[in-house]
């Protein structure tokens, strides 16, 4: 019964048929040029953390490394 009744509603569903604006190869070439676009603006950014300067001043406030830390507990 649910089975002639699902067959019944499919044949008097009208078909809409939706061209897509061009052919699957023009989407495959769209998402190949976005995702190469991706990659070269990735590229054009490696091995930048070698080119900026390390400063070796400390920081306001911080802790010299080469003295004892004295923490809860230690006296």
């Amino acid at each position: 019964m649910l089975s002639t009744f699902v067959s019944y509603a499919a044949e008097a569903a009208p078909e809409h048929h939706i061209e897509l604006p061009f052919s699957h190869w023009g989407f495959g070439g769209i998402a190949l040029a976005v995702f190469a676009f991706m990659l070269g603006s990735l590229w054009s950014f490696r091995n930048t953390a070698n080119k900026v300067p390390h400063t070796t001043e400390h920081a306001a406030g911080a802790h010299d490394h080469d003295t004892p830390h004295e923490g809860p507990g230690q006296h």
